[in-house]
C-alpha cells in the first residue's frame, strides 16, 4: 500500500516539473443542423474553453431568431494531456441555446459573446439556409375556451388539444400513444397559460380528420386542461404556445427498443378564438367591493356575543370559492352601513391566509 501511494506522489511530482501549456480562452458555437425551415426549433451548442470564472455567454440579439437558452447547468469536461513533455489542463463548459428562424432565406446568426475581465471572446458567426415549412398537420394544436370574453380576475377555463398523426411503420407497426407522446420536444415548445398542466398524464382520445389533400388520417389527440384568472384586460389570443414534436421519418428496432433513424421537427403554433378580457365595470359597484369575483360562500362569527358597550368584538370572517383566493383584498368593513351604525369598526390593516 505503501509503495503504491509512494509511485502516486512521485507521478504528481512529475507533473509538476514538467512545462506547462497554456490553452487559450475561447467561445465556440455550433449549431445541430444549418438547414432549416421558418419556425423549427435548432439547438446550438456553445463551448466556453478555459474561463477564469464560469459564466454563461451572451446571445446575439438579431431580429432573424428567436433565442433562448437551456435553463439547465452547462455541461462541464476536464481534459489534461501531455504533449513533447509539456502539460496542458483545458476545462470547457457547455452551455445550449434554442434558436427559431423567423424568416426565409440565408441567414446569418451572430457571434455568441462573453467578457472575460478586459477581453471579449467571440463565436464565429453562423450561416443558415431557411425554407418555408412544408404545409402539414401531422400535429396540430387547438385551443377551446369556455367564453369569448371575461373580465379581470374572472375564472378562464382553457382545453389544449394536441393532434399528433399516428405513425405506422410495416416492419415494426403503430407507435403507442405513450411512444408518440413522449416525441415532444419540452425545451423546444412554449406552453404559456398550460405550463402548470400535467404534461406527463394527458388526456387521450382517437379521432380523424381530414389532410390538405382530403385524405382521411388516424391521429391520437392530446388533452391538457388549465384554469387562469387574468390580471389585466385585452386579449388572450394564445401567441404564445407552440407545440414542437420530432415526428418520426423512419425507426430501427433494437433487442430492448425503438431507435429513431430519421425525424422531422414539426412545431404546431397554438390555434384558437382569442378571448376578450374586459376590465370590471364601475357602475353599480357596492362600496364594500373587495375584488372578489366568481361564485363564493362567506360565513362570518363573532366571539363574544354578549358584552358591555364598548368592549371588543373578534369577528372572523370566511371565504369559500373557486377564484383566485390569494388575490383577494380583506373586506371593508368600514364601509358596510348597517355594520357601522350599530359598531365602531377597528381602522387597523386586516391579516388573513389561504
Amino acid at each position: 500500500m505503501s509503495r503504491t501511494i509512494w509511485l502516486i506522489a512521485m507521478s504528481l511530482s512529475c507533473l509538476a516539473l514538467l512545462p506547462r501549456v497554456c490553452v487559450a480562452q475561447s467561445v465556440i458555437a455550433d449549431i445541430s443542423s444549418k438547414e432549416a425551415v421558418v419556425d423549427e426549433t435548432l439547438t446550438v451548442q456553445v463551448q466556453v474553453v478555459n474561463p477564469t470564472t464560469a459564466s454563461a455567454p451572451e446571445p446575439p440579439k438579431t431580429p432573424d431568431f428567436e433565442i433562448q437558452m437551456d435553463t439547465n447547468p452547462p455541461g462541464v469536461n476536464t481534459m489534461q494531456s501531455i504533449i513533447n513533455g509539456a502539460f496542458s489542463n483545458r476545462v470547457t463548459y457547455t452551455y445550449r441555446f434554442y434558436v427559431r428562424p423567423k424568416r426565409e432565406g440565408v441567414l446569418i446568426l451572430p457571434a455568441f459573446e462573453r467578457r472575460d475581465g478586459d477581453q471579449i471572446f467571440r463565436s464565429t458567426p453562423i450561416k443558415v439556409r431557411v425554407g418555408q415549412p412544408e404545409q402539414t398537420e401531422d400535429v396540430l394544436c387547438l385551443i377551446k375556451s369556455n367564453g369569448a370574453t371575461a373580465y379581470v380576475g374572472q375564472s378562464v377555463d382553457l382545453t389544449m388539444e394536441i393532434w399528433i398523426k399516428k405513425f405506422h411503420q410495416r416492419d415494426i407497426g403503430t407507435l403507442q400513444p405513450e411512444s408518440l407522446w413522449g416525441l415532444k420536444d419540452l425545451r423546444a415548445s412554449s406552453f404559456g397559460v398550460f405550463s402548470n398542466a400535467d404534461l406527463n398524464r394527458p388526456g387521450l382520445r382517437q379521432s380523424q380528420r381530414r389532410d390538405l389533400d382530403g385524405n382521411v388520417q388516424d391521429y391520437y389527440v392530446y388533452i391538457l386542461e388549465t384554469t387562469t384568472f387574468p390580471a389585466e384586460p385585452g386579449k388572450i389570443d394564445f401567441s404564445d404556445i407552440r407545440i414542437t414534436v420530432n415526428y418520426p421519418v423512419e425507426l430501427g428496432q433494437t433487442m430492448l427498443s425503438l431507435r429513431m433513424i430519421r425525424k422531422r421537427t414539426i412545431t404546431a403554433q397554438a390555434k384558437g378564438d382569442p378571448i376578450e378580457i374586459k376590465p370590471l365595470p364601475g357602475d353599480g359597484r357596492p362600496p364594500d367591493f373587495s375584488g372578489a369575483i366568481g361564485d363564493y360562500r362567506i360565513t362570518a362569527t363573532a366571539k363574544p356575543t354578549d358584552v358591555p358597550v364598548g368592549d371588543p368584538i373578534t369577528l372572523t370572517y370566511s371565504i369559500h370559492g373557486d377564484g383566485p383566493l390569494e388575490r383577494l383584498r380583506p373586506p371593508k368593513l368600514d364601509r358596510v352601513k348597517s355594520l357601522t351604525a350599530d359598531f365602531e369598526i377597528s381602522g387597523e390593516s386586516l391579516g388573513g391566509e389561504v
